[in-house]
């Protein structure tokens, strides 16, 4: 089967698939950890070696590793603000691993990067790795309107203009590193309407 056939698949249960290929350091991986991030159960397509054989796994979660560099290819955004320059870090940075569902294991088992030993034994020693995935079917609900890479331009492009104004810059940045970390997902309109709502009363508490 290929990644075509699980998405008409999908299609059929009522879902509404989006497939694309994708690499470590493409903006598009950015896009597979945006939807892992919303809870979407991504079906991901591997290959060990060229012309080799292939194996699937849905993506399920992750673990992060806050002590990685997250000046990792495809994994920062740099922007002009005022005179100093705003870096921008996709939460994906701090991937460590992604928690998977795969036929011949056990649930809950780890995809990690390759030659960091995260990885579980079984796929490690099949050569499997993050690195190894090369298309994805993403089962999206109904009414999503943006594709993740075109929301995260949406994101980037509100953040660089927040951050032309000095105020803003220096209420959300550090000064001693002066980075912001992105965290890109999507959920549904009433949970976005209550969140606002009670960042909204929280801001009245503050001012009376």
């Amino acid at each position: 089967m290929t990644h075509a056939d699980y998405a008409t698949i999908l299609a059929d249960f009522g879902c509404h698939p989006v497939s694309f290929t994708t690499r470590v350091g493409e903006d598009s991986f950015l896009d597979v950890c945006a939807y892992v991030e919303s809870g979407i159960p991504v079906v991901a397509s591997m290959q060990n070696q060229k012309d080799g054989p292939g194996h699937v796994v849905n993506l399920i979660g992750h673990t992060t590793n806050e002590n990685q560099s997250f000046r990792r290819k495809g994994f920062f955004h740099e922007t002009p603000a005022g005179e100093t320059t705003l870096h921008i870090a996709d939460s994906a940075a701090f991937l460590d691993s992604f928690i998977i569902n795969d036929d011949n294991l056990f649930p809950y088992r780890n995809l990690g990067f390759e030659g960091l030993g995260r990885t579980d034994h079984y796929l490690k020693s099949r050569n499997y790795d993050i690195e190894k995935i090369h298309t994805v079917v993403a089962p999206l609900p109904e009414k999503v309107y943006l594709s993740a890479s075109l929301a995260r331009k949406v994101a980037y492009t509100v953040l660089e203009e927040l951050a032309k104004d000095e105020k803003v810059r220096d209420q959300f940045l550090q000064p001693k590193d002066n980075h912001l970390i992105t965290r890109l997902f999507f959920t549904t309109s009433r949970a976005f309407k209550a969140r606002k709502l009670e960042n909204f009363k929280k801001m009245e508490m503050i001012a009376f």
